[in-house]
């Protein structure tokens, strides 16, 4: 059975290492299924976020949301009053705010030396006035934002090799280019608990978490997807839980044939969304988003999609609302760099309450939604 990688690859060995166009056509689309009726906002630009019938209690504007259209960064308050376009190439995906609100991580393709196109993490200002590349291209590899570090200096990047029976890295990529104190931390853990891989004499280690990862509002936790065993076919990937200072790990649970893509941690604390991939031996092929306790264990299953991408679900800032992306059948399964400027063709943003109800459509054309 073949498992959707990131990068369209069966198997994964993973490392932990420091290191404008229209809006889509559907504006005003009724969609009674949801029970949600979108109204465009009748706005300049070249893409709108229409209104809401009834929008949040919050006060405006609420914290800007991230997204991505036809491979460009904007942000958007929910009203759709403000609305900013950050890059301007169509070669960029999962955008993620820092914790602090002064920097947007995310993804660029790039070619190097002409050849198969990779991708490398810049952040930049929420004004799109500065922007910085974190790592210079090289070629066959992409890299990946996957959760800001608690303090905002930094963040968990994927590191994919694109072309190479090295697998992928789990890396920690610092603002000013330091190392980071923890790693070593996570190293030792990592050994201890059969995390870590002796494979050959040039590349002796590998340490094996899988591609989710998240801390908690306070900094002083952390979920993570991680392997004991190698695989090629058969994925097995299981969730911990552990200390920042690598105390307390502890198995979750067992993810027998299914894959958390992405993981979100409450802003208070008590909740955590995953978008998940589900392969039974039985039975069909699941996605979609699920709702677990603040130790991991699910509680109930929120939305139900075609694809779970790796950065398609967040919370608002004080954690009553959830913004997550629905895909259609046509959704690549792999979003890697070639793919950019098409994701959110077959993507769609929407928002609804914490517990699931109330979903309500923003936008058709948009893809990895995140929210300061």
């Amino acid at each position: 059975m073949a498992r959707r990688h990131l990068f369209n690859r069966l198997s994964v060995l993973v490392a932990f290492v420091v290191v404008g166009s229209a809006a889509g056509s559907a504006w005003g689309q009724v969609v009674p299924e949801y029970g949600g009726i979108v109204r465009s906002a009748p706005q300049p630009g070249p893409f709108r976020f229409p209104e809401m019938p009834t929008p949040p209690s919050e006060k405006q504007p609420i914290g800007d949301i991230a997204f991505v259209h036809k491979g460009d960064i904007y942000t958007v308050t929910l009203d759709g009053k403000h609305i900013r376009r950050l890059t301007r190439d169509g070669r960029n995906a999962f955008p993620i705010w820092s914790p602090t609100g002064r920097h947007i991580a995310f993804t660029k393709a790039r070619t190097v030396k002409g050849k198969f196109p990779s991708s490398v993490l810049y952040v930049i200002t929420p004004d799109g006035r500065y922007s910085k590349a974190l790592a210079p291209p090289r070629q066959y590899e992409a890299v990946y934002p996957v959760a800001w570090l608690p303090d905002g200096k930094g963040l968990l990047a994927g590191v994919h090799y694109l072309k190479s029976d090295v697998g992928s890295e789990l890396t920690v990529v610092m603002l000013d280019g330091k190392p980071y104190a923890p790693y070593q931390t996570w190293i030792k853990v990592g050994k201890k608990a059969g995390f870590l891989k002796e494979r050959t004499v040039d590349e002796p280690w590998e340490f094996t978490p899988g591609q989710a990862a998240a801390f908690s509002a306070d900094g002083k936790k952390m979920l993570f997807t991680a392997s004991t065993e190698y695989f090629v076919d058969s994925p097995r990937f299981d969730l911990y839980r552990m200390g920042f200072d690598g105390s307390n790990l502890r198995r979750v649970e067992t993810l027998p044939r299914f894959w958390i893509n992405c993981l979100r941690w409450h802003p208070q604390g008590r909740k955590v969304l995953s978008a998940e991939e589900h392969y039974p031996e039985k039975g069909e092929y699941e996605a979609g988003i699920w709702l677990r306790d603040a130790g991991g264990k699910v509680l109930k299953k929120l939305v139900a999609t075609t694809v779970a991408s790796f950065s398609g679900v967040d919370w608002s800032p004080r954690g009553e609302y959830i913004i997550f992306q629905m895909t259609d059948s046509k959704y690549p399964r792999s979003e890697g760099p070639g793919s950019f400027a098409n994701l959110s063709r077959y993507s769609s943003v929407w928002v609804m309450k914490a517990d699931g109800s109330g979903k309500y459509k923003l936008a058709d054309d948009a893809c990895h939604p995140n929210w300061r």
